[in-house]
């Protein structure tokens, strides 16, 4: 049994990335990592969301069991459309389950709800220095549990004018050819402010609380980047503009390389004794196969990303006493995550997660029984009403900014149509999870009624097809 556990998430980490920077010896912490453990890749289920996978990944359960199946979710009284929150999530995830555990800027956790122990701080929290996020002080109060802990956190929170020139240098080398209305630059110095911010909140809980068994960190950078910087990636790309590609060609890399420098960081605080496991939640196309058009010229949708940049494989590197060195790969899938740390901490999986632990490459002895379920006296208390009512008090400015950071998605100016739009991509997005899941007669009775609706909607028609395809 794992004395400590720190699972960390890089947002959209993929191997064709990491794995040319290995061979160069430009990722030594990962590269250390691997050769003490293993490595391996994890299946994810489309749609490949942010929000839906990293849920998937917290609680070991699929879409339409955790409940998150989107980036937004309409208001109780359907005036209006908000950021995915926490408060639609309807199972326990891993830090409700392992007692005294921590989770920090992990996707949909705000607000944070009462916890038995442990430090929570939310995703949106490092948002707010880092992208300058509005948040009012009742939404920044409900973004850190235990309160005691805003004082310490609030001091460790960086703005993208703290990052050094040469800080943003490392990513953009010719930073100070761009030109000044050039947005991307700022982008780039905004995920470094949010970065680092992340990594020096997990290393001040990692060293000033008293140790728990679990530590849930993820950083969302990569992914954020990717977004905008991934078509300016080696090789250009027809559609790239040649100045554009030599002034921004090395922002991936040089992304990457960061990561494995806070890396290294938050190994070196968490101990000898503790197990390490990285994930992501899917790749990012990043070679030939990369789509022939660029998404923010595009405006593209979550939805289109999902579809056409995202790659169904992440990573996985686990590493530490119980864990076997092997040069054998694991082929697991993102349900396993919560399944494999539950069996490091010595706790059974519950019954109703589908996903299996990775007890071919852990030495843990005789393994726990299968509880029922953790969603009863375990499952985390839901301030629902609260949390909902937080999110109907979303500020324009704070939802402006979101927009700019491809939170979330640009409303129509009618909000029906606005709600209407929000309900039919969750309800699409749900019904391919089911197919996923094989279950089509459910995933056909959420397509049937949005048809009566939108027969002309092709999109539907395809859905409707695999859930009951015709003789």
């Amino acid at each position: 049994m794992a004395e400590r556990v720190l699972l960390i998430g890089w947002d959209g980490a993929d191997w064709g990335l990491i794995d040319p920077l290995l061979a160069a010896g430009r990722m030594p912490n990962l590269a250390s990592l691997i050769e003490s453990g293993v490595r391996g890749t994890l299946a994810a289920p489309r749609p490949l969301l942010t929000p839906m996978l990293w849920t998937t990944i917290a609680t070991g359960k699929p879409p339409h069991a955790h409940g998150v199946v989107g980036h937004n979710q309409p208001w109780v009284n359907r005036r209006g459309v908000s950021p995915v929150t926490a408060s639609i999530r309807t199972c326990a995830a891993i830090w409700d389950i392992v007692e005294n555990s921590n989770a920090i800027a992990w996707p949909v956790s705000h607000p944070v709800a009462h916890h038995g122990g442990g430090v929570i701080v939310s995703d949106r929290y490092a948002m707010r220095s880092a992208y300058l996020l509005p948040m009012t002080e009742p939404e920044v109060a409900r973004s850190v549990h235990p309160p005691v802990m805003r004082a310490a956190l609030d001091g460790l929170c960086r703005r993208p004018q703290d990052m050094e020139v040469a800080a943003l240098r490392q990513l953009i080398p010719r930073v100070g050819e761009t030109d000044p209305a050039d947005r991307r630059p700022a982008t780039a110095a905004g995920v470094i402010a949010e970065t680092m911010t992340i990594h020096g909140i997990t290393r001040h809980v990692l060293e000033q609380i008293a140790p728990s068994r679990l530590t849930a960190v993820c950083f969302p950078g990569l992914e954020r980047l990717s977004r905008i910087f991934m078509e300016l990636h080696p090789p250009r790309l027809p559609f790239v503009d040649e100045r554009d590609f030599a002034l921004f060609r090395d922002v991936m890399t040089a992304a990457y390389e960061l990561h494995d420098r806070v890396l290294g960081s938050l190994i070196g605080v968490a101990g000898d004794d503790a197990t390490i496991v990285l994930v992501s939640d899917h790749g990012f196309h990043h070679d030939e196969k990369r789509p022939n058009f660029s998404p923010s010229a595009a405006r593209a949708s979550h939805e289109m990303m999902s579809d056409t940049w995202h790659r169904p494989e992440g990573i996985v590197i686990m590493s530490g006493p119980h864990v076997r060195q092997s040069t054998q790969p694991i082929r697991g899938h993102v349900l396993d995550v919560v399944p494999s740390v539950l069996a490091l901490l010595g706790r059974p999986k519950g019954a109703d997660m589908p996903g299996r632990a990775w007890h071919d490459v852990l030495e843990l002895g005789a393994v726990p029984a299968n509880v029922p379920s953790y969603d009863g006296a375990e499952r985390r208390r839901h301030a629902s009403n609260d949390a909902r009512d937080e999110a109907e008090r979303t500020s324009d400015d704070a939802i402006a900014h979101l927009l700019g950071l491809g939170y979330t998605e640009p409303p129509d100016p009618a909000t029906d149509r606005d709600v209407e739009q929000c309900e039919y991509t969750n309800a699409t997005n749900l019904a391919r999870s089911l197919l996923e899941a094989n279950m089509p007669e459910r995933a056909a009775e959420l397509i049937e009624p949005w048809l009566a609706r939108r027969p002309d909607d092709e999109a539907l028609h395809a859905l409707m097809e695999v859930a009951r395809p015709r003789d």
